[in-house]
């Protein structure tokens, strides 16, 4: 026994069998607090007053007399007493009076397990003997032995037939590094499990080889193969039948690359390359050493030849310049011409084709009908070739934009369909439509521009079908989320086209047949303007034909689906643009309703600076039942208005004095809410004029020549507008 104080060992007391202790081993343990010391002769006490050990009947009679050599009795938390015996183990367990019942089941598999101690942490006792150790889950009454971790007992090279590693020789090293020619390896390893080694299995791992464990087996080695070089680490567990696994041992080693492939090499090989470099770089010094006096010898007299070349590569830069300038500005000047042309043709016929409308409202002989019919005819003709020239030159120098706006398929196939259908019904033929119920009825675009290359085309299959029919069909090509790819197909079954000629169509100013020219009329643009429209609408187009039975032109356009609701918004906004009318080959237009005066003495006013002009509107107004003035220019229109009440007006754009747009602005700004819808009547047809013309103020624009069913139309949705 020692004793202790503040200042370390203070005494120590040795007790022998004077003391009452026999002549043996003695294990001294704890009960409720009092220590106990077990002997072959019973359990002692300890007397600390006489300083003897006596023989503690009670606690004797607890152990069971058919267990002998107890070892090391523990108390666990709850008051069980866990009993260590060289002849057989066993569980004390209290009971609520304070008595112990016997319980030799929870440790029966430890028969050959002799106990030197246990170890208690909440539902589990772990218990200690030589070279073993167990666990017991008191919650499963299972106990369990733990694996112990595997020994790496060697790594040795099978190629060099060299060792680098042992366990118990402690020169090689723990981390061994192996060169290149050594890189097939064998690897020892063992596991001491003493209580049944039979039952041991192993798994490996090598790191930075292998993706994971290789299946477990009895081996007790492990072998590779022509490893790369680089670093890696060795694995090894051990695992019995039960699942118990035990922690991994592991060993580091290296593989050096080959010779070829160190650092040191690749130092050598960027050394012989920088020398080699240098030697290069010296022999082309010393070569252009000597080719040196020569060059310097001809410097001289090329630097004359390059100053003369630059002062001549300067004029002819100067003179691209200049040319780049001349050609811009003849591009402006040709779409001015085209425009002044335009606007200087659309004014006369204006008045030939106002006038034969008009005519054609008096009571007149077959015959002065078919003509003013023919002469109609062709003034619609010659507006149609100057619409299309100028929409090619619009394309030309980039100034048409395809919009994005929402659109109705549906009504745009059936809009087409109603233009031609009087044309087709006086040649006999059957003007049909397809349209694919899996297509979206609305999507965005622009309407203008594919209305323009359908009725291009059906346009043309009218003029080159004789007898049978004229078919539209819509598709969808393809459909991914809100993504359209659709078909439009026009069919025929006209002339067809000859398949050597099929390569001129599409051609700007080009026909399959000079003699077609003279017998269908066209300037060959309508197909070229159809091509470029559609590739400006990310689509392609096709014709298929055979010679006498027909022709299909097809195009693709991109677009995206819309919803209803945008759609009718966008209607509700729209503005009228009448410019579509003129971008087909001429067709009978179908039966409209005239508008008639909600009064008798309805007013309105002509503002137009051309005579002729005043009498085609005045006459065309006058014949649907309206009282009208006239107005010659802007500043007077602008009296008129203030003066007197007008239903509508309609304004030409371009007059002396005052113009339309500031005599439009003046109106709306004198009268407010109370001044007339203002609808433009103008030989202006660019976008730019239109934006200017809305901007302003004016409700709606019309493009002339004026016709009646262009007016009608025009009225129709003014006072319809008016009274909604």
């Amino acid at each position: 026994r020692l004793q202790f104080d503040e200042t370390g060992l203070k005494s120590y007391r040795k007790f022998d069998q004077s003391n009452g202790l026999a002549n043996e081993w003695v294990n001294m343990w704890v009960y409720h607090g009092e220590p106990m010391f077990s002997t072959t002769t019973g359990i002692l006490s300890f007397d600390p007053t006489s300083e003897t050990f006596y023989r503690n009947q009670s606690v004797t009679d607890l152990m069971p007399q058919d267990i002998g050599g107890i070892t090391r009795p523990e108390e666990d938390s709850k008051g069980n007493l866990w009993v260590a015996a060289s002849e057989g183990s066993l569980v004390l367990r209290i009971q609520e009076d304070g008595s112990y019942t016997e319980d030799r089941v929870s440790l029966q598999t430890l028969s050959n397990f002799i106990i030197n101690d246990f170890i208690f942490e909440e539902d589990i006792v772990w218990m200690t003997s030589q070279k073993r150790l167990a666990r017991l889950d008191t919650e499963q009454a299972e106990i369990r032995f733990p694996v112990p971790k595997p020994r790496i007992q060697k790594l040795e090279s099978t190629s060099q037939q060299k060792l680098y590693y042992h366990d118990k020789i402690s020169s090689l090293g723990t981390s061994p590094t192996i060169e290149y020619s050594g890189n097939n390896l064998s690897i020892d390893y063992s596991t001491p499990y003493y209580l049944s080694p039979k039952d041991i299995y192993h798994s490996y791992w090598l790191e930075g080889f292998e993706e994971s464990w290789s299946p477990k087996s009895r081996a007790s080695s492990a072998n590779f193969t022509n490893l790369p070089e680089g670093n890696y680490i060795f694995h090894v567990r051990a695992e019995t039948d039960s699942g118990e696994r035990s922690k991994r041992a592991s060993i580091f080693f290296e593989i050096r690359p080959p010779l070829y492939r160190t650092t040191f090499a690749y130092l050598l090989y960027i050394a012989a390359f920088f020398s080699g470099l240098f030697g290069f770089a010296k022999w082309r010094t010393h070569k252009h050493e000597i080719r040196e006096a020569e060059l310097a010898r001809r410097v001289d007299d090329q630097t004359k030849e390059l100053q003369e070349k630059n002062e001549a590569l300067n004029k002819s830069i100067e003179h691209e310049r200049e040319l780049t300038q001349k050609a811009k500005a003849a591009s402006k000047a040709k779409s001015e011409f085209l425009a002044m042309v335009s606007h200087e043709i659309r004014t006369p016929m204006n008045g030939i084709l106002g006038m034969a409308d008009n005519l054609l409202d008096t009571n007149l002989e077959d015959s002065q009908i078919d003509m003013l019919e023919t002469m109609r005819s062709s003034g619609r003709s010659l507006v149609a070739i100057i619409s299309d020239i100028l929409d090619y030159s619009k394309i030309e120098s980039g100034k048409i934009q395809i919009e994005h706006m929402p659109i109705n398929l549906s009504e745009c196939v059936l809009d087409v369909v109603s233009i031609f259908e009087t044309s087709g019904r006086k040649k006999n033929i059957e003007i049909k439509y397809d349209i694919d119920p899996t297509v979206p009825k609305f999507v965005l675009g622009d309407t203008i521009r594919l209305k323009q290359v359908l009725m291009n085309l059906v346009g043309n299959a009218l003029k080159f079908t004789h007898k049978g029919f004229v078919k539209i069909s819509l598709s969808k090509e393809s459909h991914i989320d809100q993504d359209l790819r659709l078909r439009f197909d026009i069919q025929d079954s006209g002339i067809g086209i000859p398949e050597e000629k099929m390569d001129l169509l599409f051609k700007s100013f080009s026909q399959i047949d000079s003699s077609n020219t003279r017998k269908y009329g066209g300037t060959g643009l309508g197909l070229a303007i159809s091509k470029q429209l559609v590739q400006m609408m990310e689509g392609d187009i096709s014709v298929k034909s055979l010679e006498g039975r027909g022709s299909t032109f097809s195009f693709t356009i991109n677009t995206v689906c819309a919803s209803k609701n945008s759609y009718q918004r966008a209607k509700r906004t729209e503005k009228l643009d009448e410019t579509e009318s003129s971008l087909l080959t001429v067709v009978d237009e179908p039966a409209v309703t005239y508008s008639k005066p909600m009064t008798d003495s309805a007013k309105v006013l002509i503002a137009e600076d051309n005579l002729i002009n005043q009498k085609v509107a005045q006459m065309m107004l006058k014949n649907l039942g309206y009282l009208v003035d006239t107005a010659d220019n802007g500043a007077i229109a602008c009296e008129m208005a203030t003066c007197k009440e007008y239903l509508f007006i309609l304004m030409d754009i371009q007059m002396p004095e005052m113009d339309g747009l500031d005599a439009t602005r003046k109106i709306i700004q004198d009268l407010g809410e109370s001044a007339p819808p203002i609808i433009a009547v103008t030989a202006k047809t660019s976008d730019k004029d239109k934006k200017l013309a809305l901007d302003a103020g004016i409700c709606l624009y019309l493009t002339k020549p004026l016709d009646k069913r262009k007016l009608t139309n025009a009225i129709n949705q003014v006072m319809a507008d008016e009274v909604g």
